[in-house]
């Protein structure tokens, strides 16, 4: 067989094994569009690595018949990716056409042009369903469903419908539409914002979870799926079965019912993965360290101010319904100490205003989504509704605060100092500060004013301190960012609002003498359009700038979702967060994928009562999550900062202490003075109820996330991929590229799809032919199977891979998938494999072991489907939820193996140096025996073919063993037939002198049949290979002038 053969052999045998495993193994996958037409490899725009927790779900998703599961990993885990992956998957395997993804605005577009572009381009299969679209969506609706359609949507869109009213009249049937749909798949991104805490859900709920509960399949995506209540986490559980609805009011009052519920639910239909369990799968830091801290900010002098705010606000408050006076004391008290101009910008209003306007009750709808969004509105509704009833001198008291607090807003109020003097030392003294606070910043409040104060004062703090605007690096920065923004083919004609955006939202300051720089970039919803800008803003701040540069972003949570912000490491709650969901959203912007350095998350809180009630709740609701298995370590200690002055004429400095979080909130809370109880008490009971918290936290932290180690994850993945991790992969696919393209290693997506792009062409069927044999020259091998299996459920094939069986040193080894291929390309690399074609008429049975053998790895992979879902219902020994947890691993179904055509048989061969030196060791019978044995099994294949045996030569020497003659054609045809018989495996002869001679005389009229195995006595089992002199490989040896041997290879030396 040529080189040339040979390679088409290979070639087409791997775009066998490529169709199989673009669709089915999740290495390939990833980078395989099945919406493209052709269904093909993609290449993508920036590199993608495959993550086996990534991997590991995607085959749990295998065996269902149903795909309904809440992917709530962390923050950077790649749950965008995850999602398409199974998308993917589904649309590949023919199981989904109608498919739905439901996502905040902000976030569609990051779905668009980022991981769907790379990963599922394809513009005719994939709608966004706009306000301007949405009429001709549904007038097409019947004919696009003949093929997978994915439709994108808004959370605030989608529940929006022709009954609802705007102030221009209805909307349009936004929610009429997409309820009429019976969707195979529906997608929830941010699906915490899906709220299960009232009693009365939000519209957004009402509508959306219909949706989710009538779909095939549902995959909901958030990395902070519960807001720290049990109501609220078994209300996402309900979307996803809501066949549970009849029993999951009695499992919200039973925690013990609640736990055994949760821990089977983990890791089957909640999947909640963190930053260290993927550093342990992968064996490396693919995520670095987080510390997560309180700051607690000394008020010194002005601490009686804010106590007096305190106590005046609560006197104002008591004028509402007692019930709901401590609830709106904490909102508007929390709002008072973010920012002295905050507060003081919403009690002028109101109390400037000269007719006042009554107002509806709130108390009763109050809830954390109307804290987040509309703060402003809601406190200003507080105090109209009390504003005729506050008595004289409780104004008088309100005009001294404003004057006062106006004075603290000209200076910076005690927070903002911390943070001004904490970013002074990063960028001048890092040495002084604890390596923690040390890198670049991203400062989250929730309101926009704040927002502007701590921006403004900063550059204020920092002009003052030998920093000066620099306009011209300014304009540089935004002129490369929107060039970019141009070549990413973005909305061109809104790139002036982009620029006049950016002009108005950062500044660069530089310090001329030690050349230090600092950047600070300012979002919010007024110039929330430049938000997915800000990455490609530090890239061209990074290309221009070469100095040490301190980066500040200041925002609002406009940026805690949806953006990569790994340029940043550091986040600053400058005021606490309403809910642990906004908390977990803001340090995932910055301990993500791509993070090269550790991370830090530090909570601003004031020493003041309010403060430290609101930090307590939500710490609490941190650990309450550590219950449900969907949340890490929420805090490790706590620094005191405190801004001091050494003397009345030296500057301000930066002092910091740690401690622990029990020892710092005793501290505290023995300061204060509260509702005249005795506060020893009062600590004693606070102390107490986290110290229990803290414990159960302790108890659970070990069994937070999978259930599964990481050493059984990696030999699940490794048994169904054939890899062991995305360097294998990436290793395998080199040796393929070099093999059939050449040239340096490059990025995986172009090696795979120039991979594709070789092979395509390529004829498989000839890989079809029943007699090619793959050789082996391992005499440790003595035979194998090559095929390719389908696995199937009710039968829909959920898998396919090709496999390899070896019966190698007496056991039989396997290869699949990945490390198949890798064995096939060192193999032809090191010439240690070849394909030939051998007549098999006589090989019996070879099918019927390769069918066993499939049966047996079949078995190993359904138990470990069982020991990863269905042993956990038969753990769970509780008979009130028995029923719930057979209904929910109904889903999981057991697979069946379906062999396909391909098969090829696998023989060692063993080499002739090794054979020479054994042969020569045999004595002269068994040598006799041999020859005879092996032509009389040639004469019989012969006459089996209808030739007529004209003469037989056994121990009688003549330059060929038989003559036989063949009808071929018309025409008698006759043959002389060499045999060479060997005890092993051996495809490499000799010819002696005079058969050498006859052969070159006669080389398409002498036959060379090669025996081997003859040291198996069952004949059936020997390999036979005979060709004509001319078509076989061989090389020429000259002895002497008149003598000259033919060497043969029957297979690659």
């Amino acid at each position: 067989m040529s080189l040339s053969e040979r390679r088409k052999y290979v070639n087409a045998l791997l775009k066998i094994f490529l169709k199989s495993l673009l669709v089915y193994n999740p290495y390939f996958s990833l980078f395989y569009n099945p919406l493209s037409e052709p269904s093909e490899p993609q290449v993508t725009s920036k590199p993608y690595y495959n993550y086996i927790h990534q991997i590991s779900l995607l085959l749990d998703v295998m065996p269902r018949s149903r795909v309904r599961l809440l992917i709530g990993d962390e923050v950077g885990l790649g749950k965008t990716v995850e999602a398409i992956r199974i998308i993917k998957y589904l649309i590949s395997t023919g199981q989904i056409r109608k498919v739905l993804i439901i996502a905040p605005k902000m976030l569609i577009k990051q779905w668009l042009y980022h991981d769907i572009k790379d990963l599922l381009y394809s513009p005719k299969h994939i709608r966004r369903i706009t306000r301007k679209n949405i009429d001709q969506i549904r007038s097409t609706i019947d004919i696009e469903f003949t093929t997978p359609i994915i439709y994108l949507a808004s959370t605030d869109l989608v529940k929006r419908g022709s009954i609802d009213k705007h102030s221009k009249g209805v909307y349009k049937p936004y929610y009429d539409f997409i309820s009429s749909i019976e969707w195979d798949l529906v997608v929830i991104d941010e699906a915490h914002q899906l709220g299960f805490t009232k009693p009365r859900s939000s519209l957004r709920t009402k509508r959306i979870s219909p949706i989710c509960m009538n779909a095939k399949h549902l995959i909901l995506l958030s990395a902070t799926p519960s807001r720290g209540t049990h109501e609220d986490m078994l209300g996402r559980i309900l979307l996803i079965y809501p066949e549970f609805r009849d029993k999951i009011r009695n499992i919200s009052r039973d925690e013990s019912l609640r736990s055994v519920l949760y821990r089977f639910l983990s890791d089957y239909a909640v999947f909640r993965r963190t930053k260290e369990y993927v550093n342990n799968l992968e064996d490396k830091q693919v995520f670095t360290k987080l510390y997560s801290f309180m700051a607690l900010i000394e008020l010194g002098d002005k601490y009686r101010l804010y106590e007096d705010l305190n106590l005046v606000v609560s006197k104002i408050l008591k004028f509402l319904d007692k019930k709901t006076t401590g609830l709106l004391k904490a909102i508007v008290l929390k709002r008072a100490v973010s920012s002295p101009l905050a507060f003081l910008k919403t009690i002028n209003k109101v109390l400037s205003e000269e007719n006042r306007r009554e107002v509806r009750e709130i108390s009763v709808f109050l809830n954390d989504s109307i804290v987040e969004r509309n703060v402003d509105e809601l406190i200003e509704n507080i105090f109209r509704s009390m504003a005729r009833e506050i008595p004289r001198e409780e104004r008088e008291e309100v005009c001294r605060l404003i004057g006062e607090f106006e004075d603290i807003y000209k200076e910076g109020d005690p927070g903002f100092k911390a943070l001004a003097h904490l970013l002074y030392n990063v960028v001048n003294n890092p040495k002084q500060i604890p390596k923690e606070l040390v890198g670049d910043y991203v400062v989250f409040s929730e309101y926009r004013d704040t927002v502007e104060y701590v921006y403004n004062k900063l550059i204020e703090f920092f002009t003052s301190h030998n920093f000066k605007l620099d306009e011209k690096i300014k304009r540089s920065i935004i002129e490369k960012t929107v060039e970019t923004y141009r070549d990413k083919r973005y909305v061109l004609e809104r790139l002036k609002k982009y620029v006049d955006l950016l002009n108005n939202s950062i500044d660069i300051l530089i310090n001329e003498v030690n050349k230090k720089a600092i950047f600070i970039v300012k979002l919010s919803s007024q110039n929330q359009d430049i938000v997915h800008l800000i990455p490609d803003l530090i890239d061209s701040l990074n290309e221009l700038l070469k100095t040490n540069i301190l980066k500040i972003l200041i925002s609002t949570d406009i940026a805690s979702e949806g953006l990569n912000l790994y340029h940043f490491n550091i986040v600053v709650n400058y005021d606490i967060p309403w809910s642990p969901v906004r908390r977990e959203q803001r340090i995932g912007r910055v301990h993500r994928l791509r993070q090269k350095r550790e991370c830090t998350v530090l909570d601003f809180v004031r020493k003041t009562y309010v403060d430290l009630e609101f930090y307590r709740k939500l710490v609490l609701k941190l650990l309450n999550m550590v219950e449900q298995r969907i949340s890490s370590k929420p805090l490790e200690g706590v620094f005191e900062l405190f801004v001091v002055k050494k003397s009345e004429f030296q500057e301000e400095y930066l002092q910091i202490m740690e401690s622990d979080i029990a020892s710092a909130l005793c501290k505290v809370y023995e300061d204060y003075y509260i509702h005249g109880k005795d506060v020893s008490e009062l600590m004693e009971s606070v102390v107490r109820e986290l110290s229990d918290k803290l414990r159960k936290y302790r108890d659970l932290v070990e069994n937070l996330t999978s259930s599964h180690t990481d050493i059984s994850t990696k030999q699940y993945v490794y048994e169904l991929t054939g890899c062991r991790n995305h360097e294998h992969f990436t290793d395998t696919l080199y040796k393929v590229y070099s093999s059939l393209v050449g040239g340096p290693r490059t990025e995986v997506s172009k090696m795979l799809r120039q991979i594709y792009e070789r092979v395509v062409h390529e004829d498989e069927k000839q890989c079809l032919d029943p007699n090619l044999v793959l050789l082996v020259k391992d005499s440790s091998v003595e035979k194998g199977y090559l095929g390719l299996v389908n696995f199937v459920v009710d039968g829909n094939v959920k898998y396919s891979t090709p496999i390899l069986f070896l019966y190698k040193n007496n056991q039989w080894e396997i290869k699949k998938g990945v490390e198949l291929i890798e064995w096939i390309f060192d193999g032809l690399s090191k010439g240690i494999i070849e394909f030939i074609k051998i007549d098999l008429s006589n090989v019996k049975n070879d099918e019927r072991e390769f069918e066993k053998l499939v049966n047996s790895y079949t078995s190993r992979i359904n138990l470990l489907f069982y020991q990863r879902f269905g042993r956990k219902g038969l753990e769970i020994k509780n008979h009130y939820l028995s029923d719930l947890i057979e209904k929910a691993l109904r889903d999981f179904k057991k697979i069946e193996p379906v062999i396909q055509n391909l098969f090829i048989r696998v023989i060692g061969v063993q080499s002739i140096n090794e054979y020479s030196d054994y042969i020569r060791s045999l004595p002269d019978d068994l040598k006799n025996r041999m020859e005879k044995e092996s032509i009389e099994y040639i004469k019989e294949l012969f006459e089996n073919r209808s030739c007529n045996v004209l003469e037989v030569n056994i121990g009688i020497y003549k330059p060929y063993d038989l003559m036989v003659e063949c009808i071929e054609g018309n025409e008698k045809v006759k043959y002389m037939i060499e045999v060479k018989s060997h005890l092993k495996r051996v495809f490499v002869a000799e010819l002696t002198p005079s058969e050498t001679e006859l052969a070159e005389k006669n080389p398409d009229n002498y036959i060379v049949c090669n025996v081997a195995g003859l040291e198996n006595p069952n004949k059936y089992e020997w390999i036979v290979y005979c060709d004509k002199y001319s078509r076989i490989e061989k090389e020429i040896v000259v002895k002497t002038r008149e003598e000259k041997i033919a060497k043969l290879f029957f297979s690659l030396q």
